[in-house]
């Protein structure tokens, strides 16, 4: 077989039943990655306002201290 893009492209689609599951397979496997890299992004934001959260209430908390010694 030649190596061309349309012939590998048919055999692909002929090996997964048809064009129209071959179509199927590829959003299946593109909406998967999605999730993954989704889900990665959702971790790391949320890791990351944790740790801000965690930052930001420990600078509160020595700034109310400060305030109320000052006064």
């Amino acid at each position: 077989m030649k190596n061309w893009d349309y012939a590998e492209l048919s055999k692909d689609a002929s090996n997964h039943g048809g064009p129209e599951k071959y179509v199927n397979y590829l959003m299946n496997i593109s909406e998967k990655k999605g999730l993954e890299k989704g889900i990665a992004a959702g971790v790391a934001i949320t890791t990351l306002t944790g740790i801000g959260i965690i930052y930001g209430s420990a600078k509160l908390k020595s700034y109310m201290k400060n305030r109320k010694t000052e006064k």
